[in-house]
């Protein structure tokens, strides 16, 4: 199917590398890989976490991603305030559609639609990202628990993972902000 792609004339002259960009988005027989690292230390009331990750993949479409987060947790009987601070950065490979002509794809919808879908899957799995967390847990019973926690998250630059920040792309411009989330759960276990 992608070697047909070439012999559309419009193709050939638009998007030379279009087979190559194909072949490096595909996700089919593709590999990944986790890699994390990650420790807790307690002291008196206090409970202190964090991990670092990095992800590996062989497709463009999940691009390598390095993470990591710090937590600290006062824990106070039957309540604990926590704290945390998250990032988490892709590392892909910017110059993949760079060699396209959008202007002479726009002329043919059926053409555009296939850069936008892979413009689209390009940007899918793209998180450029910094949260910071605060939060309160009350485990009102041995098996019960409710929690309540407020995340502030800045998106960068051809982010994608909650919010799309102000970039011009090559088939428009997302619009910006950061990202308020209130989340109140209740959690329990099955006994």
């Amino acid at each position: 199917g992608n070697q047909q792609l070439v012999q559309i004339p419009i193709f050939a002259a638009a998007w030379p590398d279009a087979v190559e960009d194909a072949n490096a988005l595909a996700l089919l027989d593709r590999r990944g890989n986790f890699t994390s690292l990650g420790g807790q230390y307690h002291y008196e009331q206090f409970t202190f976490q964090g991990e670092i990750a990095h992800v590996h993949s062989e497709s463009q479409t999940v691009n390598d991603i390095n993470s990591g987060y710090v937590t600290a947790i006062y824990n106070h009987g039957s309540h604990q305030f926590f704290g945390a601070i998250s990032h988490v950065t892709t590392d892909r490979n910017e110059a993949l559609l760079d060699d396209v002509n959008v202007d002479i794809l726009r002329l043919n919808d059926d053409a555009f639609a296939l850069y936008e879908g892979a413009d689209f899957l390009h940007d899918y799995y793209n998180l450029n990202q910094n949260t910071l967390s605060l939060g309160w847990r009350w485990n009102f019973d041995d098996s019960m628990a409710l929690k309540v926690q407020w995340d502030r998250t800045r998106v960068y630059g051809s982010g994608s993972g909650l919010w799309q920040p102000v970039v011009e792309t090559r088939t428009g411009v997302r619009d910006t902000g950061s990202v308020n989330t209130l989340f109140v759960e209740v959690s329990w276990v099955f006994q």
